[in-house]
């Protein structure tokens, strides 16, 4: 993520001036046949003022030439980051004038990270992985001046005979070359700032629809078949959600690469290509679903469209995330999203270790060590909540236009601004409250019946107010659905007229980052009786417990942890039997 390279090291480098180039096209070529790996990338830039000097990060591997518009000129260690930066100079350029800059370097390429099993890429004659940029791996230019530079991309890739290779986006053209080697070569279709390679021996395998394929590509032997193809078949599936969600992509083929597990992170998703470690496809396989449609979302959150220079993270994973759930629920309906939605508010609530909670929005957020659970975790039900707070019919346009705005330039302000132009609430303060502070909202329910019907007296804790959905099912089958507002003050409510229900539900969705509680425990229909309908409900939620590991639904909702101990299970059952009326 550009916020946290930055940071790292170059930011008052970066933030003190205005970015000298403006890239507009980089072609890298990639000879991958011979012991080493041989890499050049040309960069077309245009100077954005008088300038006389370029700095670049230093690539890996041994630098065998640096060329500024076809002059070959030496490079010198930067005066200021010589362990990190090069700088060349040449003869002055006015602004408006376009540069070419060349660089060719050759393995080996050194890819292990220090103290740690990861690897920033992966080089070897069985195969190569070229990941998005990092800090440490600058196999490409990147300007770091800039806050956001997409540029236009063609990869070139020369491979030994049996290799693929994957970069770019959509579909490869493929020339024969002599010896039984190809050269595979990519175009981009729209600008971006991110590019990968993988090359190797394949296990590939294909889902096709309409105009839309999916190419998926494994190590031999590494997953069975029957999994490979689901998994293709996942991904074509979400693409075909996003598609009519989010506007097309502007590619006819999208690829899934099975990535060492070696990779630094567990999964990477760039513009219609998905990377995921290998490990997740035979011993977390509980990721494979989420993983494939928290990537693919990527291909609008982070590459059609990216965030403001504060909130590129924010932008891009927070929204990958609630777009994962929300097409996953469209495949699989309502319960499927309401699950993510559940594993994620919980995971925030009761796993973010004491002290490391910090405001999504906060500007040095990633920075800090709470950033998982308040971006993946906390922001993603947030989101969840703002398009319940909108309805579907507007919050949906909105986040279509809201992608239009491009790269750079999406922002939760902007989100607000586009809300309001279609007729929508201010959301303004929701956002405020819940993405520029800490906490959750804690609600606590004191049902009562009297002639009236079912009454709620609802009072909230942390942060507050808070507006929830009610559905209430009736014994002829109808659902009447209401919303009831939490403050810090106790207000009375109420939540059915009928005096025979089958059931009152606060938020089933989790629509809201929120802790429900009832002033009886034992009462989680909150129908102001406990009767045989809680011992049911608690009895079906038996086996569910908070999880010790992230992403991981333990299927835990603390309305029916009667006891309050992280788990629900005979224990609580006992309790309410207990109680029961």
């Amino acid at each position: 993520m550009k916020a946290m390279l930055i940071s790292l090291l170059l930011s008052s480098l970066a933030l003190a001036q205005t970015a000298p180039f403006d890239f507009t096209q980089q072609d890298i070529t990639a000879d991958l046949t011979g012991a080493q790996p041989a890499i050049e990338v040309n960069l077309t830039a245009v100077a954005n003022r008088s300038i006389d000097r370029f700095d670049f990060l230093i690539p890996p591997g041994t630098m065998e030439g640096f060329w500024v518009n076809g002059t070959q000129v030496q490079p010198a260690p930067h005066p200021q980051y010589p362990t990190h930066l090069w700088r060349v100079t040449f003869p002055t350029m006015a602004k408006g004038q376009s540069a070419e800059f060349r660089m060719a370097y050759k393995g080996p390429l050194s890819c292990q990270i220090p103290n740690s099993p990861l690897a920033q890429c992966v080089s070897s004659p069985e195969g190569t992985m070229l990941y998005p940029l990092t800090y440490e791996m600058p196999w490409y230019f990147q300007n770091f001046y800039a806050d956001a530079d997409a540029n236009l991309w063609t990869v070139t890739v020369r491979v030994p005979q049996g290799h693929s290779a994957i970069a770019g986006q959509g579909a490869a053209t493929v020339t024969e070359l002599p010896g039984g080697a190809q050269r595979w070569t990519y175009a981009a279709h729209v600008p971006t700032e991110s590019q990968f390679i993988a090359s190797g021996v394949f296990q590939a395998v294909q889902a096709s629809s309409g105009d839309r394929t999916v190419k998926a590509y494994f190590t031999p032997g590494t997953v069975s078949e029957d999994r490979q193809q689901s998994s293709a078949d996942l991904a074509l599936a979400l693409w075909s959600v996003y598609a009519p969600m989010y506007g097309e992509l502007p590619i006819a083929e999208s690829h899934l690469i099975a990535a060492p597990q070696s990779m630094p992170a567990g999964g990477m998703g760039m513009l219609g290509n998905v990377l995921l470690a290998d490990y997740i496809f035979f011993t977390h396989t509980y990721l494979i679903d989420q993983g494939i449609a928290h990537e693919m979302a990527h291909s609008w959150w982070g590459n059609l469209s990216s965030g403001v220079f504060d909130e590129m993270g924010f932008m891009s994973e927070a929204f990958a995330e609630y777009s994962g759930w929300r097409a996953l629920g469209a495949l699989r309906g309502p319960a499927e999203r309401a699950r993510g939605m559940r594993m994620n508010a919980v995971w925030y609530m009761y796993r973010t270790p004491a002290g490391q909670d910090v405001a999504p929005l906060s500007a040095d957020v990633a920075q800090k060590p709470g950033f998982i659970y308040v971006t993946y975790h906390k922001a993603p039900v947030v989101l969840r909540m703002l398009e319940e707070e909108t309805g579907p019919a507007i919050f949906a346009p909105a986040l279509r236009a809201l992608i239009a705005r491009g790269y750079g330039q999406t922002s939760m302000a902007a989100l607000a601004e586009e809300v309001s132009k279609l007729g929508g609430p201010d959301l303004t303060p929701l956002i405020d409250r819940w993405l520029r502070h800490t906490g959750f909202a804690r609600v606590k329910i004191a049902p009562r019946r009297d002639a009236d019907g079912v009454k709620w007296q609802a009072q909230c804790e942390g942060v507050c107010p808070v507006s929830l959905p009610v559905r209430v099912r009736l014994p002829s089958g109808e659902v009447v659905s209401s919303k009831v507002n939490a403050a810090a003050t106790r207000s009375e409510s109420l939540v059915s007229g009928e005096q025979s229900l089958e059931s009152i539900e606060l938020d089933p969705e989790w629509t809201a980052v929120r802790e429900v509680s009832c002033s009886q425990p034992s009462d989680v229909t909150l129908d102001g009786t406990i009767d045989g309908r809680d011992l049911l409900e608690v009895a079906l939620r038996v086996g569910g417990a908070l999880p010790t590991e992230r992403r991981i639904d333990g299927a835990y909702d603390p309305l029916y942890d009667v006891n309050g101990d992280r788990r629900i299970d005979a224990a609580d059952a006992a309790t309410v039997l207990a109680a029961v009326q």
